[in-house]
């Protein structure tokens, strides 16, 4: 995790107890990032807590600065700020208008990182505050490669099924694939692992980490220098990855 996104973090749980969000449901928020594995922002989302669109206004009112979605077309800028920027100060080029470029940020009140990109890129930078949830999308989209990594085709088959997941690992969206696993016989972990360092060698994964949490087990691949997580399996079958 960058420090970026740990600041972020931090300050999205500073944000949302000085803006009166009830204790008991960021009690609930909080209890379901240590059930899960993901972030405070995901699981406010996926708790239905609040939109979006809420999470930006808390936000803009805590930095004092506008918090908006990271559109489509800045995909079309990834070019402008180098990647290694990208992935260590959470920052998104959004938009062009004349001389002035409109710069994502994980902490819109870093002036050492915009003028630091106002210096490599040339343009005057307007800094806005982006969502956690949607800068990782954004980075897990514009990864080489991305979009490659799949669910694990060789286990289509296998006895596996799909738990409430939001999203599959191939649409290259930051939700996660949930994986059943606890009754899989052994050559059905032996086709995952398998399966699994398939997928490592074709995306140019660096690392793998399975990591146990207190409920779950999540797997996650270091990719472009950042680690996303791909499944959550249950945490019986620990044992038979490692």
């Amino acid at each position: 995790m960058t420090a970026a996104l740990k600041q972020f973090k931090q300050e999205v749980e500073t944000a949302l107890e000085k803006s009166g969000f009830p204790p008991e449901e960021f009690a609930k928020v909080k209890q379901a990032a240590i059930d899960n594995g993901l972030s405070l922002t995901y699981n406010i989302f996926k708790l239905n807590l609040m939109t979006p669109e809420q999470l930006c206004e808390r936000l803009a009112s805590y930095y004092r600065k506008p918090f908006i979605p990271v559109p489509q077309e800045a995909k079309n800028k990834i070019n402008l700020v180098p990647r290694t920027m990208v992935l260590r100060y959470g920052v998104v080029a959004l938009n062009i208008d004349g001389r002035v470029l409109t710069l994502g940020m994980l902490n819109p009140k870093d002036l050492e990182t915009a003028d630091s990109v106002s210096f490599l890129t040339g343009y005057e930078v307007n800094p806005v505050g982006i969502l956690e949830t949607d800068f990782e999308k954004f980075v897990e989209e514009t990864a080489p490669g991305a979009g490659i990594v799949g669910p694990l085709e060789g286990l289509k088959n296998a006895d596996i099924a799909g738990l409430d997941g939001d999203g599959q690992s191939g649409d290259a969206s930051q939700e996660q694939t949930h994986m059943a696993l606890t009754n899989a016989s052994d050559s059905t972990i032996q086709k995952f692992i398998r399966s699994m360092c398939a997928d490592g060698l074709t995306n140019r994964v660096s690392d793998i980490h399975i990591e146990p949490q207190e409920k779950v087990l999540l797997l996650r691949y270091r990719v472009d220098g950042m680690l996303r997580t791909v499944f959550r399996l249950p945490l019986a079958v620990h044992s038979q990855l490692v």
